[in-house]
């Protein structure tokens, strides 16, 4: 039986299909809501095998290897995310078999162990063109009843197709698979390992017993804990054979001290690594040295975000020496909390406005009027903090800041102190691009303080706002959600109103915005 008998009624669908995504952009955007209705109508109809048995010439025919592969690949995803039953295999194999799908993904997803190998055994068949294979938070039906036989199928499965995919791009997994496997993926870029490897990291680069340079993964993130740290020695590895490396979740401080010390004191060090990215310290080597902090700095000139553990105000003045940062993560180690004015406000008075985000982690004595005039192009700033500065010598408040501010999260990690009044009438009033907003705990919140915000600033942007222990009345309530329009998650507590009530001034207000008790 021919195609034209089982999609005659629906060539339409398929010709808007390919037209539409063959337009340029400016065109295409057009015409979504028609392409996204002709997306839905085509995976229910795979959903419900209306292309089963498909023939011509008595030969079985798969249609979508004719379709582009932006087409298919949405198609997949359609039928995965949005379809309300659970996907089984009938479902998605012609798009599988295709060889047209670049973007394999399954998310958040709950599958059988029999549906997760047959799915990745059918586009191993069929794989040339893959491009990305995601596997993120997935979950398998009865996870109590692991056979080792099918739990050992289905890491083989993944590295069968992983093998059999020679444009591999991109490859996630929150399932555990042998490395091994992707020594011959030579396009490979992003590699994210969510599980602990059962052998060194570092072996996928041991080739008959020696290691070898590997020029394309550019991208290398691995999952770890305090119980499942990763060896210096591996990381080691990795920065040294990785030789297109720019991201790397790991610690690095001491593998970049093992390996660079004697040079840097004999002054013979002229090591470079492209890293755009780098860790230093952790909970289980400890927080980052000042060796370690001058050896990144002069082996990794290209770097503009960094993530640090310290315990020495020496080692974050140190920071001012990436001459290219502009995203920082500081945590002080616990359990003594850090002085913002020692460390962080010296080194964001030397360089602070190239900075577009920050996070300061367990730090007392923040001076937040000094973080608005050391660091005004910030677009993101969270701030967990001890106390804040509020003593009369403290850095008088801007007449503006963070103007370029889109998500800010204060947390005071003392559950009895909260974000004070000055704080949030300075911050709150000059944010105009603001999106994100936490506040935790906002005892000083009530309706004099909103209202004198409001006056300066509508906060019309936010869309997600969370205020814990707030002092808002019915009132205040509702005059934040006549400002706030496009608010659509609303994390609240408050002293002064039931959440009920809260949520139902709300909602009779802005029947979009999903309300959260915390």
């Amino acid at each position: 039986m021919g195609i034209g008998n089982h999609l005659h009624t629906n060539s339409t669908i398929e010709i808007i299909l390919i037209s539409i995504a063959g337009k340029k952009p400016y065109l295409a955007h057009k015409m979504d809501s028609l392409y996204n209705i002709c997306v839905s109508q085509t995976a229910g109809l795979l959903k419900s095998h209306h292309w089963k048995g498909v023939t011509e010439d008595f030969q079985p025919v798969n249609h979508f290897s004719s379709m582009p592969s932006t087409i298919v690949d949405d198609l997949f995803a359609y039928v995965v995310d949005m379809l309300p039953h659970p996907v089984e295999v009938s479902d998605v194999h012609l798009l599988l078999s295709s060889g047209r799908l670049q973007h394999f993904k399954l998310e958040h997803v709950l599958i059988t162990r029999e549906v997760f190998i047959t799915m990745l055994m059918n586009l191993s068949s069929a794989s040339k063109e893959l491009r990305s294979l995601v596997l993120r938070k997935l979950a398998f039906s009865n996870p109590y009843t692991i056979d080792p036989i099918k739990r050992h199928l289905v890491s083989g499965t993944i590295e069968c197709l992983v093998r059999m995919s020679p444009h591999l791009e991109l490859l996630e997994s929150c399932i555990a698979f042998n490395l091994k496997s992707i020594r011959n993926s030579e396009h490979l870029k992003v590699l994210k390992v969510n599980f602990v490897p059962e052998t060194p990291l570092s072996n996928f680069l041991i080739v008959d017993g020696d290691f070898w340079s590997n020029h394309t993964l550019s991208v290398i993130e691995v999952y770890q804990d305090i119980r499942n740290p990763v060896h210096y020695l591996e990381s080691m590895h990795i920065l040294k054979y990785c030789k297109a490396l720019t991201n790397l979740n790991i610690d690095i401080s001491c593998c970049l001290e093992y390996m660079h010390t004697e040079e840097m004191d004999n002054g013979t060090l002229d090591t470079q690594y492209k890293l755009q990215k780098c860790f230093l310290g952790s909970e289980s080597n400890g927080p980052a040295t000042i060796t370690a902090l001058h050896i990144a700095t002069l082996t990794c000139p290209f770097i503009k975000e960094v993530d640090i553990l310290a315990s020495d105000n020496h080692v974050i003045y140190g920071l001012r020496d990436f001459e290219n940062l502009s995203n920082l993560l500081v945590q002080w180690e616990s359990p003594n909390g850090g002085n913002f004015q020692l460390g962080i406000q010296m080194l964001l008075e030397t360089m602070g406005k190239k900075l577009k985000t920050l996070h300061l982690l367990n730090f007392f004595t923040v001076d937040f009027a000094a973080l608005a005039l050391n660091a005004p192009a910030l677009e993101e700033l969270k701030v967990e903090y001890l106390s804040e500065y509020c003593g009369q010598h403290g850095t008088h408040n801007p007449a503006e800041c963070f103007t370029n501010l889109k998500n800010l999260i204060l947390e005071n990690t003392d559950s009895n102190i909260s974000v004070s009044e000055n704080t949030i009438v300075m911050l709150l009033s000059s944010c105009p691009q603001l999106t994100n907003l936490s506040l935790f705990p906002a005892t000083h919140l009530n309706d004099a303080v909103l209202s004198k915000v409001l006056a300066k600033n509508t906060l019309s942007n936010v869309k997600e706002l969370a205020l814990a222990d707030c002092a808002l009345t019915g009132e205040g309530i509702k005059l934040l959600a006549e400002n706030l329009r496009n608010l659509r998650v609303f994390d609240l507590s408050s002293s002064e109103i039931d959440f009920e009530e809260a949520a139902a001034i709300v909602h009779s207000l802005n029947v979009e915005v999903v309300m959260v008790e915390i």
